[in-house]
């Protein structure tokens, strides 16, 4: 479709399905570029935030963490659903931590927790926050995180993430 009609109105759906196949195959480098393509020409499109969770996720495997969590962040200037949205965000607190950009990584979450999207996971990103906090050394703060969070979150086992709180409390 997009060799034969490269005027077609369904040019933009053709573009991301075809860089999303070669993703889907674990083909990164081959749709890495079609999906730089992609949102760079149609910055606005409704597929654009999945095309960030996919470039955060090709520079991840390649290992290039900045570059990955620029990529993740920019889904919050786009409509997502709330998996790839959390995916996101999680994966970059993650990719933070890793880096030991711990300061960043605790003010990502903090900031999750503010926007407090419907479908957010709280209890693991106050896990996050009190991770970044106990590697930063603060082990006092971290305790003292732990324990808030429990007491708010600690009575629903069943919520994601609460689990990792008691573990490491």
């Amino acid at each position: 479709l997009l060799a034969d009609y490269p005027d077609s109105p369904y040019e933009e759906d053709a573009s991301f399905r075809a860089a999303s196949c070669d993703f889907g195959l674990s083909r990164f480098t081959v749709a890495e570029p079609k999906l730089r393509t992609f949102v760079q020409r149609w910055p606005e499109s409704k597929l654009a935030g999945e095309a960030y969770v996919m470039l955060g996720d090709c520079g991840g495997t390649a290992g290039r963490l900045t570059e990955a969590v620029r990529d993740y962040l920019q889904v919050l200037q786009h409509e997502v659903n709330i998996e790839q949205y959390n995916y996101a965000m999680f994966r970059s607190a993650e990719m933070l931590q890793e880096m030991k950009d711990y300061d960043r990584a605790a003010t990502l979450l903090r900031d999750y927790v503010t926007r407090k999207r419907p479908g957010s996971n709280i209890p693991m990103a106050l896990h996050g926050i009190a991770q970044a906090l106990w590697q930063k050394e603060e082990h006092d703060q971290a305790l003292s995180f732990y324990r808030t969070a429990m007491e708010q979150y600690g009575g629903d086992r069943k919520e994601l993430g609460v689990d990792m709180l008691i573990d490491d409390w």
